[in-house]
Formats: C-alpha cells, sequence, structure tokens
C-alpha cells in the first residue's frame, strides 16, 4: 500500500509514489514482473511514480476475484452498501487535498479549477449514490386478484470500468458509485497516462467494501483494456476515451452481446446570443466551457464558437 503525504508547507505531494495492483482485497505487483514509469506531464521528463504493467493474467485474476465476490455484494440489503459508499465519501473528504494534489501531479490539470472541484465532485456522487441505493426496484402490476405480475431489478454481475486520463476520479465518480448501489463489482482500469489517484481510490474503497468487490488494474489498454473487453467474465465494459478505441471497445463487447456504455469525443458549440454581451461573466464561460484548465483535452470541450450576426 502506499503513504500520499503532503510536504511540510501541506501542500504538493511528494513525488515517487509507488501503486500496487488491488485485486481479491489484496495489493500486488503484476504477474508480468513488469512496471511502467508515470511522467509528470508538466514538467517533461520528470518520473513521479511507477505502477505495475498488468497482463492478460491479471484481468483473470481480477474478474475471478469480482465473480466470487458478487453473490454476496448482490444480496447485501441496500443500507449495507449505503453505509459502505458514505464511508468512502467520507474517507475522500478527509484526504480530500492529498487527492486533489495528487490528481494536478498526475494529470496536469489546475488545481484550484479542475482537480479540487474534481474531488468534490467525487465526494458528493458517492453520497449521491449511497441516498439511491434503495431505490432500484421494480414495479407491481395491477393484474387482477388471480396472479401476481412484477419486475425486478437485477445487478449485471461484473462491471469493468475504463477510465481516461483527463479527469480520472471525475469520471470514477459516473461509474464506480453506482455500480456498486446495485450490486455490482467492479474492476477500473486506470488510464495508463495517469493511473495514481484512481489506485488510491481502489486502495481507499477496500477499507470498507469486501475482497473482490473493488478491483484496479494498471497497464497498457491495448492489452487489459481489450482483455477486459473480450473477457466472458465481464458483464459490462463501461468506456469513456477517444471516439477511435472506443469503436474498437464496442466491437469487441458487442461481438459476446455484453453490456455497454461508451462516452467518447465530441465536437461542441458554445454558441453567444447579443443579450448575452451583458452579462459579465460570458468571458468566463467561454474560457470554462472550452476547458482551458484542462489543457483543452475533453469531451464536452467547447471546440467551436458560434456568434450571433449582431
Amino acid at each position: 500500500m502506499t503513504e500520499i503525504t503532503l510536504d511540510s508547507r501541506g501542500s504538493d505531494i511528494l513525488a515517487d509514489v509507488e501503486q500496487l495492483l488491488w485485486i481479491d482485497g489484496r495489493a500486488t505487483e503484476a504477474s508480468t514482473g513488469e512496471w511502467r514509469d508515470v511522467r509528470n506531464p508538466a514538467r517533461r521528463g520528470e518520473v513521479i511514480g511507477r505502477v505495475p504493467a498488468a497482463g492478460v493474467e491479471d484481468v483473470d485474476r481480477a474478474v475471478a476475484a469480482a465473480r466470487r465476490a458478487f453473490p454476496d455484494w448482490r444480496s447485501a440489503h441496500f443500507t449495507g452498501r449505503a453505509k459502505a459508499l458514505l464511508a468512502i465519501a467520507d474517507d475522500i473528504e478527509a484526504e480530500a487535498e492529498k487527492f486533489a494534489q495528487l490528481t494536478a501531479l498526475d494529470t496536469g490539470n489546475a488545481l484550484r479549477s479542475q482537480a479540487r472541484p474534481e474531488v468534490t465532485t467525487l465526494v458528493s456522487l458517492f453520497r449521491y449514490f449511497a441516498g439511491v441505493a434503495g431505490e432500484a426496484k421494480g414495479v407491481t402490476l395491477p393484474a387482477g386478484d388471480q396472479q401476481l405480475q412484477y419486475t425486478r431489478r437485477e445487478p449485471l454481475g461484473v462491471v469493468a470500468c475504463i477510465l481516461p486520463w483527463n479527469s480520472p476520479l471525475m469520471i470514477a465518480a459516473f461509474k464506480v458509485p453506482a455500480a456498486l448501489a446495485a450490486g455490482n463489482t467492479v474492476i477500473l482500469k486506470a488510464a495508463d497516462d495517469a493511473p495514481l489517484t484512481i489506485q488510491y481510490l481502489a486502495q481507499v474503497c477496500q477499507r470498507h467494501v469486501p475482497a473482490g468487490v473493488v478491483n484496479s488494474l494498471t497497464g497498457r489498454g491495448s492489452v487489459i483494456g481489450n482483455a477486459l473487453s473480450t473477457h466472458p467474465g465481464v458483464d459490462k465494459v463501461s468506456f469513456t476515451g477517444s471516439t477511435e478505441v472506443g469503436r474498437g471497445v464496442a466491437a469487441q463487447a458487442s461481438e459476446r452481446l455484453a453490456h455497454l456504455s461508451l462516452e467518447l469525443g465530441g465536437k461542441n458549440p458554445s454558441i453567444v446570443f447579443p443579450d448575452a454581451v451583458e452579462d459579465e461573466g460570458i468571458l468566463d464561460g467561454l474560457m470554462l466551457s472550452s476547458r482551458f484548465a484542462r489543457q483543452g483535452q475533453s469531451c464536452t470541450a467547447g471546440s467551436r464558437l458560434f456568434l450571433h450576426e449582431d
């Protein structure tokens, strides 16, 4: 396990972070024995840590662990799952500045305008899905006294969450607590360029969920991403990333009729009407929509500007 610490000024994560894989509740090296350096995108060439380069065997181990953990997790009372999500949220909030500093170091995202808000979103969504854990329920139909007709919503099973580098914690917030609240088990695939915060999130989760409920892998997407997309033990693949890679993930997962969700690239206009010119915040709004604080690299970045002719 890794202890993430701030320096004596209370700011700046100390570099040289070493993270391990999380499989079946344990921190472990990759079966390949190989490691990958993690570099600071803001200081070219600076190595800030290293993570294992997982292989197909590690994917098999993670899927097996998630499948073993699934029956007990799905059958747990929803209040137990809600309690776990709330405890994870509390721990993240208690270490919010560590998460934010590590995110900024790992991704190059601006600390004030991106990294800290991203951690706030992560905390909020763990709490939100804790609150709706009991709402995954069906309905009873009025079919007369001679029969009972009802629907029952059930978890899918093992969900593979493949994450991007540009907003790893925020995208994890969209995927992980929702899957856990519904009774699924999860395998995270951290972005090769920014894996440190996701591995630390997985480490925090281990404190509050049974072994195998949350697993997390690092390494090349062309190896473990492909293995997760094609693995018969993975019931759903949730992918966020480029359109090009998303096409490949869709082709692989759909070949075996696995459940699939994709969040891919966008081509998004910012539209300015004459009355908006009176708004003092118009320039700030356009800057925000361009995702300048994320180096413009976001599926929701305003990449076109439409101005009214007046």
